[in-house]
């Protein structure tokens, strides 16, 4: 085995290199109230206790890596005697059906679908001092209602909140730099209906809303450049949306099926409209195109029986509608 303080490699414990013994440096753990049954094994220990607990330690730190199935409340302990619990696992808390889980200030990083599918988790608090929430790390927590996202966080994963359907409310904070990384970050959270984003957001990542259906309006940040494929699509509620100046490209059925979509103006930097961009938004009435040179590709507009087109004289739009069939005015 290797010895988790000096890496050197010992059969005996204590290590032959340096003495370290972690079987016998361990003392009681504080689990909060938990019986606290314990067996050691090399490089981890199990909390033997319900709920049961599984820790990866190495010198400094520990990480939780897996849990049996809890009562209804579920406090992670801040530290395994000396070992700071510092990060929550691939999949630690996959499946568990505790209603509310207590994560210690000690973590900075929630892992990968680290409470995938947790159906029963009702509210869940991040302490100040995480840092990275990595990919889908509350996917398909269907019960989840209430989450916060503190100031500390600069890593938010793709599909982080995916299938969350009853959160009503998300803050995204400034920090989180890398959110025009998040792909289906709220795809299906079917209940969203107000969120805020960075205010240094460039991009708002593929499908990020989609089957949002709840959301009715949302403030997009002036910094915005492009809004990426599927980005709100099937979001039957949105009424308005409100695109920021520098918006130079909309992806693919970015707002297709957005049902409830009446008037949009696309800024004159808009450059390049992706294919079913619009697609099904049946009560749109009035588009206005602010740009001379803005290429719209096949089917922009399909299913949008109710709709005129605002177009200045001669520009890519005016020749679009005509081609098209689509009614225009110039403007």
């Amino acid at each position: 085995m290797t010895c988790l303080k000096c890496g050197k490699q010992t059969m005996a414990y204590p290590c032959k290199a340096c003495g370290y013994n972690l079987f016998v440096s361990l003392a009681p753990l504080d689990t909060k109230g938990l019986s606290a049954a314990v067996t050691y094994r090399i490089g981890e220990l199990t909390i033997a206790s319900h709920p049961q607990l599984v820790y990866r330690c190495s010198y400094n730190s520990a990480a939780v890596i897996s849990s049996g199935q809890a009562g209804s409340i579920l406090h992670i302990p801040g530290k395994v005697n000396h070992l700071s619990v510092t990060s929550i696992g691939m999949g630690a808390f996959a499946n568990n059906r505790a209603t509310e889980i207590h994560i210690p200030s000690t973590v900075t990083s929630i892992g990968e679908k680290s409470f995938s599918h947790c159906s029963g988790l009702k509210i869940l608090k991040i302490p100040h001092g995480v840092n990275y929430i990595y990919d889908y790390a509350f996917e398909h927590c269907a019960s989840l209602e209430y989450i916060s996202i503190p100031d500390s966080i600069v890593h938010i994963g793709k599909g982080a909140f995916f299938g969350c359907r009853k959160i009503k409310s998300m803050r995204i904070p400034n920090t989180a730099a890398n959110f025009h990384d998040g792909k289906v970050m709220f795809q299906n959270c079917e209940s969203l209906t107000t969120v805020s984003l960075p205010e240094s957001s460039h991009r708002i990542p593929e499908n990020a809303f989609y089957g949002c259906k709840s959301l009715v309006s949302i403030t997009i940040p002036e910094s915005v450049d492009s809004i990426d494929a599927g980005a709100f699509s099937q979001c039957k509620g949105l009424r308005r949306f409100d695109f920021p100046k520098k918006v130079t490209s909309i992806g693919a059925n970015a707002f297709g099926g957005c049902s409830s979509l009446t008037r949009i103006i696309l800024p004159e930097n808009v450059r390049y409209i992706g294919s079913f961009a619009f697609r099904g938004c049946s009560e749109l009435t009035s588009v206005t195109v602010l740009g001379n040179e803005t290429k719209i590709e096949r089917e922009m507009f399909g299913l949008c029986r109710k709709l005129t087109l605002r177009v200045y004289k001669k520009s890519k739009a005016h020749a679009y509608a005509k081609a098209n069939g689509i009614p225009f005015v110039i403007i």
